[in-house]
Formats: structure tokens, C-alpha cells, sequence
């Protein structure tokens, strides 16, 4: 038996050039199926004319069936001529990959219902971020010898960038078990009307939910629907907890809000429009594990990326950090420093994230914590990068970026 999915969502619904090319070449509409990977997106009303259905993610998880193959596409793509229905139902192994001539590395185009079950745990939540990506981390995950591979060519508008290859090699290669001895790690994420971005920070979260104890989100009263995104998040992961502000306080006030309710050793800030690469809390609690006991806060480098025209994702170099050890360093900074990872009882005992009279405490609460950090103990900055930080026109240390010389005047020169 034979099924095909087309994975699709508010995002990308051009659905219907992929449908009817398979229409074309001899799959029935009742054997089509759209799963929507945006749980907030309407399912679309497509069981007329095409016989063609519509499910969630999580309604077609459940119905994956051991013997059935299924042949997965996303909205935009087009099988080639050749790959017809007989096609497919002629083929006798587990797993049929396409292998891109870019030198990308393949992925999964179709895939027996056994199969997809054993993959499905291991990258169901970047499918809700880039399912091409998904489909490159489960090829990665088959056995050669169950594999039947195809040139590119049997499928167009297969999209690949460096951001997606980077991240489905790290995914495929990201542990899954957690070092019980290593210090604990808590996440702590604030968002603000970020549902462009969101989705990512979440997605890299839950790569490595593994390592970590605790996940803490916090919505500061946004209005644009990413609070939702977040609630579904936090009611499929067991150790996240959300927290649902009633309007905008600012990023200080709505972190102290989640530093109340932690209890774990470190607390690693990740903002909402930012991402971590597979293994990062491995990696920052390898560190944490040989830590003194006096630093209070560790730090590494961060990659800075941008969005081009085309909605691809490019790097724009690697931030590297230093030894910091005074305030008159930190007024030199000209960017963040990051990942930041606090000792909780430090960052307990100085009150939490301070909320300066500067900006109604809206901006620089980061640089405002490094500062009493540094006054009360000390910092480390070791050389590794996890971290992967996007710069755009939306996030508000860009809106006022003209601030930061009457800031450090204020605070970090006197």
C-alpha cells in the first residue's frame, strides 16, 4: 500500500502544483494526503473535487501504518516524469532517497511506515521549522542497504541552503542521552511577536531536550500569534513550563518572571529569534563540568546570520569573544556577548535581570547584568561556538541602536 503526504503550511501553501503533478502521473486524490505543519494554520477544505485530505502533524503520526510506503514531498516540489505511481509501487526496499547534484548530501522521498516510525522521534520537530531539512537528517539515519538512491533529477524544487546543511549533519550526529553528573541547564526564552522566527529557537531546543531540566518560556504579551506556537510547545515537551504575560513588560521584567520558578544549576538565555546548534547544551555543560566555582557566568562565540531577498539564511561571520574582566572592556563591546550561561544562585542572589531607569528598562538588561556580574564575582569566556544569533531590522537592539553611546555613558563609564 502506498500513501503520499505533502507537507505543507502558512508558510509555504503552494500545495497545488505539487498535487496535480502527481495527478499527472497516475496517483489517485484519496491516496494524497496535506499534513500541515503549523498547528495554528487552518487545515485547508481540499476533500472535494481531488478526493485529497487534509490532517495536522499530530493526527498524521497517529495513523502511520508499519507496511504502508510513503512517499513524501513538500508544497512547491514536483516528481519528474519517471516517478509514477508504478514506479514507487514497484520498488522493494525500506527506503527511497534522492541524492542532490550540489553535493548536499540526500534525503528521503520514500519511506516505509516501520521505518518512518523509528525516524520520526528523532527530527518530527524540524519539520515544523524547514521539512526538506527533516527529510536530509532522516536519510542520514538509514541503513545503505536498505536504501534505494535516485539523482536529483527525479524530483524539482528541492531547496537546500548552508543553514539547512550544517544543521541536519549536527542534528544527525546530536546525542540523546543525558550525562547525569554533568551541572543541570535550564533554557530560558522570552518572546515578543517574533512567530517569523520563533519556531527555530524551538526547534533547536527541542533537538537536545535530552540534555537539558528544564525549559522556560515566557510570551511577553505578544499579539501576533506566537504565543501559540509556544503553548504547543510546552504541551508536547514534558520538562517545558510557559508562562503567559497579559501585556508587554519587556524582556527583563518577563525573564524574572521564568528566574523565579528555575531550579537548576546554570541558566542558558536563548532569545527567540535566535537558534543553537545540535549538542550546544552537551557542549556548554562539558564546560560547566570543570567550571570553578567562583565564575558566575560562562560565554563563547556566536555565528551572526542574516535573511537574504530570497528567504535563505547566510552567515555573516563568526563573533568571537575574549577574557572580560572590567567594565571599561565591556564599554568597548559593540555587539553582545553570547551564549550567556549563568550560575542561577549568582543570578538569584544579585535580583534577577535589572530593570534600569534607562529605556523604562526595555534595552541593554544583558550588559546591565554583566556589569553587577562583574562587580560581584567574576566571568569566563572559553572558545567554543554553539550559538547562532540572527541580526534583522525587527529586533529591538537594531531599533535603537543609536542608544548604546548614551547607555554606556551612564552606566558603564562612570
Amino acid at each position: 500500500m502506498y500513501r503520499a503526504i505533502v507537507f505543507t503550511s502558512a508558510s509555504i501553501p503552494i500545495w497545488q502544483p505539487t498535487v496535480h503533478s502527481m495527478l499527472r502521473h497516475g496517483w489517485r486524490g484519496e491516496d494524497i494526503s496535506l499534513v500541515m505543519l503549523d498547528n495554528t494554520a487552518k487545515l485547508p477544505q481540499v476533500t472535494g473535487r481531488l478526493g485529497t485530505a487534509a490532517w495536522s502533524l499530530e493526527e498524521f503520526a497517529r495513523t502511520i501504518d508499519h507496511n504502508t510506503m510513503y512517499v513524501l514531498l513538500c508544497a512547491g516540489e514536483r516528481l519528474a516524469e519517471g516517478a509514477t505511481f508504478e514506479w514507487f509501487a514497484a520498488q522493494a526496499h525500506r527506503v527511497v532517497t534522492i541524492r542532490h547534484d550540489d553535493g548536499m548530501g540526500s534525503r528521503v522521498l520514500a519511506i516505509r511506515g516501520d521505518a518512518l516510525l523509528a525516524c520520526w522521534k528523532r527530527a518530527a520537530y524540524l519539520l515544523r521549522v524547514d521539512p526538506v531539512s527533516a527529510l536530509c537528517a532522516w536519510a542520514e539515519s538509514v541503513l545503505n542497504n536498505e536504501t534505494c538512491i535516485l539523482a536529483s533529477r527525479s524530483l524539482s524544487s528541492a531547496r537546500c541552503d548552508r543553514l539547512l546543511q550544517d544543521y541536519r549533519f549536527q542534528l544527525a550526529q546530536a546525542p540523546r542521552s543525558r550525562n547525569s553528573v554533568w551541572p543541570t541547564v535550564a533554557i530560558a526564552l522570552v518572546n515578543h511577536n517574533m512567530r517569523p522566527h520563533v519556531s527555530m529557537a524551538l526547534a533547536s531546543i527541542e533537538a537536545q531536550i535530552d540534555d537539558l531540566a528544564e525549559v522556560w518560556l515566557v510570551d511577553d504579551g505578544s499579539s501576533d500569534g506566537s504565543q501559540t506556537l509556544l503553548q504547543a510547545f510546552s504541551e508536547r515537551v514534558c520538562c517545558a513550563s510557559l508562562v503567559s504575560l497579559p501585556q508587554n513588560v519587556g524582556k527583563a521584567r518577563a525573564a524574572n518572571v521564568a528566574l523565579q520558578q528555575i531550579q537548576t544549576d546554570f541558566i542558558l538565555e536563548l532569545d527567540a529569534d535566535d537558534w543553537l546548534d545540535p549538542g550546544a547544551v552537551r557542549t556548554i555543560r562539558s564546560h560547566l563540568s570543570n567550571l570553578d566555582g567562583e565564575i558566575d557566568m560562562l560565554y563563547g562565540n556566536m555565528r551572526n546570520w542574516r535573511i537574504d531577498s530570497r528567504g535563505a539564511y547566510r552567515v555573516t561571520g563568526l563573533q568571537k569573544g575574549g577574557p572580560l574582566q572590567t567594565t571599561k572592556q565591556l564599554a568597548l563591546c559593540r555587539f553582545p556577548l553570547g551564549p550567556r550561561v549563568y550560575r542561577t544562585s549568582t543570578l538569584k542572589t544579585v535580583g534577577g535581570f535589572p530593570i534600569l531607569s534607562f529605556a523604562n528598562g526595555r534595552l541593554y538588561e544583558d550588559v546591565a547584568l554583566i556589569r553587577e556580574l562583574l562587580e560581584v564575582g567574576r566571568i569566563e569566556y572559553r572558545d567554543f561556538t554553539v550559538y547562532n544569533r540572527l541580526l534583522h531590522r525587527h529586533s529591538i537592539t537594531h531599533q535603537h541602536v543609536n542608544l548604546w553611546p548614551a547607555f554606556v555613558d551612564m552606566y558603564l563609564t562612570r
